[in-house]
């Protein structure tokens, strides 16, 4: 196909083509016998310059994700001659995984949540000594509001903890989905898990990893570098949700995400996160209030053995299994410096040789991360993976 014939496939079918601009470390290979795991935290310096590129159809699902500049073009012609197009993130996969889960005895339920308020931590250390000393789950049993304007929540050494945000505009049109995994006696193993987590969440659990261990490394643990939390603000937000429902099909995953509102119970959820000091996007996974007390002890100030040797463990099983499929795995620490709409793609002999870059804005900088660049012997393109994506596919993968 020629340039032109492509940009007009393109737009006859009314596909988007997206850019993301990251710089990169160097790749690092992982031996299975050697001292650097998936998890090891080994974060180096980026010396180079990546654009990866995706396909968006009309209804914003992607249907190419993650496609280096070089390889674009040939991956873009073929799937563009493709009879039957699949997209490129289904909830297929997540749905398997429930399935296998549920045969060793897991459950999994979902929910619907709408912030309803949104208050800044003034001290994390005094937090986290007052929870320790007082034993109470939530801080909002620690003392009293501030009878005024209930702008503040105070200790019971009258020293301010919780400083609400005034301007606080929860959008409640828009629910946010959790999910959270029981056992075969009911007992809830995790809780407020993203979609992205739940895969992952539920292959560890069924390697026998511990429950409070594995929250810490879905929380981004050890892979999330500390100086990304150097001048992070550390939240405490209230939500309401819906009555849990299980998820068993692609349909209830479909229905819980994308079908009608649920009705909100009374129930208040207290959820911690880390934002940018600007307040316009998290840099870590939601820390449920239930272990948010071992969870920052652990990960940010005192490192545990368990969340240690969990995470070995982890690493170990996961490359057993990428062994047995002769896979290379290579580690890479990458940011995004830069995102936007390509159009006007020009092509030589198959390969992409340039676009016109159409910017987002861009205002804050975003958080380095940990991705693995993943080579299977029976394909000629190598995929790039999150930690979580890694674990799904593996699960996945005969």
């Amino acid at each position: 196909m020629k340039a032109a014939a492509i940009n007009q496939a393109l737009a006859t079918q009314q596909l988007t083509v997206t850019y993301q601009r990251y710089r990169y470390s160097d790749a690092e290979l992982i031996d299975p016998s050697g001292p650097m795991t998936l998890l090891s935290p080994a974060p180096r310096r980026l010396t180079q310059t990546i654009n990866r590129l995706q396909v968006h159809d009309a209804q914003a699902q992607v249907c190419l994700t993650n496609v280096a500049e070089p390889m674009f073009g040939a991956q873009l012609m073929a799937w563009l001659q493709t009879p039957t197009r699949v997209t490129a993130v289904t909830l297929a996969t997540t749905a398997t995984i429930i399935q296998q889960a549920q045969r060793r005895g897991l459950t999994v339920t979902g929910v619907q949540v709408v912030p309803t308020a949104c208050w800044t931590v003034t001290h994390e250390q005094t937090l986290l000594a007052d929870l320790a000393a007082q034993l109470v789950p939530d801080v909002m049993q620690l003392g009293p509001y501030d009878n005024q304007q209930a702008s503040m929540v105070i200790d019971d050494h009258r020293q301010i903890v919780l400083r609400r945000q005034a301007n606080f505009e929860p959008q409640l049109s828009l629910p946010v989905v959790q999910f959270a995994i029981h056992n075969d006696q009911g007992q809830l193993l995790l809780t407020g898990l993203s979609l992205a987590d739940l895969g992952a969440a539920l292959v560890g659990l069924q390697l026998g990893l511990d429950p409070a261990a594995l929250v810490t490394i879905l929380l981004g643990h050890p892979l999330l570098p500390a100086a990304t939390l150097t001048q992070a603000q550390l939240c405490y937000e209230q939500w309401q949700t819906s009555v849990p429902q299980t998820m068993q099909t692609v349909a209830d995953l479909t229905n819980l995400m994308t079908g009608p509102v649920l009705p909100m119970t009374t129930t208040q959820l207290g959820q911690y996160r880390y934002w940018q000091p600007a307040m316009t996007r998290p840099v870590s996974a939601v820390i449920p209030a239930a272990v948010v007390l071992p969870v920052l002890t652990g990960v940010y100030y005192e490192p545990q053995v368990v969340v240690q040797a969990t995470a070995r463990a982890f690493s170990a099983a996961l490359l057993k299994q990428a062994y047995q499929r002769s896979w290379t795995i290579q580690r890479r620490t990458r940011q995004l410096v830069g995102c936007g709409t390509a159009d006007r793609l020009r092509f030589n002999r198959g390969q992409l040789q340039g676009f016109r870059r159409l910017p987002t804005p861009q205002t804050t900088a975003t958080p380095l991360e940990t991705v693995f660049k993943i080579q299977q012997p029976t394909s000629k393109a190598a995929m790039e993976l999150s930690f979580n994506t890694l674990v799904t596919t593996l699960a996945m993968t005969k």
